[in-house]
């Protein structure tokens, strides 16, 4: 397995959509997939919405139980 270990800072647990949404959306290359997995139904939703209009990728709101190849 090729893998690089990083260490990720400045990141909040608790960052607001705006701060997701561009956080995401600073990278050179966004990332392919998206899994939301924290919060409420009604909150991941509009979070899904708010990085489709923005982002290329498939972002997903999983539900429990549900199992993702990778």
């Amino acid at each position: 397995v090729r893998a690089r270990i990083g260490r990720l800072t400045r990141l909040s647990g608790h960052a607001d959509q705006p701060a997701i949404v561009r956080w995401l959306g600073g990278f050179e290359r966004p990332p392919a997939r998206v899994f939301l997995t924290h919060g409420e139904a009604d909150a991941a939703d509009g979070l899904a919405a708010a990085l489709r209009a923005t982002l290329p990728g498939d972002i997903a709101v999983p539900n429990y139980g549900d199992t993702v190849e990778l």
